[in-house]
């Protein structure tokens, strides 16, 4: 009887030691720790043209420490390990509310991304708060660089900043778009110019994540400026300039030009 009794007295210390553990661990947030470090929102604001983000795109943290302290925050594509993709130290002056942007650069691909803050309150380290953020893509997705060449095997020019030179006479342009991230419509739309407003042909066709187009003629190609437009539901997902540079046709007849 005295031993029952003894197990008795055990069993419920014990319950007592683990529910004197465990209420303390309950009680704090998961986004805040002892220290007092809690990230209340991550919102991501940015928009995109032609590829890129435009100026000012960020992501905007709020939280609070409850003293000054010295953070940092990270910011990683949950499915690229090891790329950081952008990062921010501050500090904040004293306990309380903070707020922070963090500025993304011109081309983060689309997709989940893990937010990571850490850093230091005096010689305390602050436990990690960590959130997922997203990147919307745009309806018209996102393509890269366009390139422009004489044959569908390239070599290819890159277009940058400036408008690509072609030297010669050539009887095809060609030009080739990628997209890194694809559009929510299945069709795109190809327009070509000359001289960025005269249409010379345009046409629909189903999504790749390659797209090539060119213009043909049974001549040489006329020189000057050719403009390629690539367009998803109406949407401009990327244009490409070309200069090409050639000797004036004798013959006064434009050569006739078809698309594809």
């Amino acid at each position: 009887m005295a031993v029952s009794r003894r197990r008795l007295v055990c069993a419920g210390l014990s319950l007592a030691l683990v529910a004197g553990v465990a209420a303390p661990a309950a009680a704090v947030p998961a986004s805040e720790d002892a220290a007092g470090l809690s990230v209340r929102s991550a919102v991501v604001k940015a928009s995109w043209k032609e590829g890129w983000l435009r100026p000012g795109a960020a992501v905007r943290l709020k939280g609070s420490v409850r003293a000054a302290s010295h953070l940092t925050a990270t910011l990683r594509p949950l499915a690229r390990r090891g790329v950081v993709t952008a990062r921010i130290d501050f500090d904040v002056a004293r306990g309380g509310t903070f707020s922070a942007n963090m500025t993304l650069p011109p081309r983060p691909l689309p997709g989940r991304y893990r937010l990571r803050v850490s850093g230091k309150s005096g010689k305390t380290v602050l436990r990690a708060v960590d959130r997922t953020v997203t990147i919307a893509s745009p309806l018209e997705g996102v393509v890269g660089r366009a390139l422009v060449g004489t044959t569908r095997e390239g070599p290819w020019l890159r277009y940058d900043e400036r408008a690509p030179v072609v030297d010669g006479a050539h009887n095809e342009l060609w030009v080739r778009f990628v997209f890194l991230s694809p559009p929510r419509d299945r069709r795109v739309e190809v327009v070509w110019k000359r001289g960025w407003r005269v249409v010379v042909g345009r046409f629909h066709r189903a999504y790749e994540k390659t797209i090539d187009t060119y213009a043909r003629a049974g001549t040489a190609l006329p020189g000057g400026v050719w403009n390629v437009v690539l367009r998803v539901d109406g949407r401009v997902a990327k244009q490409m300039a070309v200069r090409l540079r050639t000797a004036p046709s004798p013959s006064p007849a434009p050569p006739k030009i078809t698309v594809g």
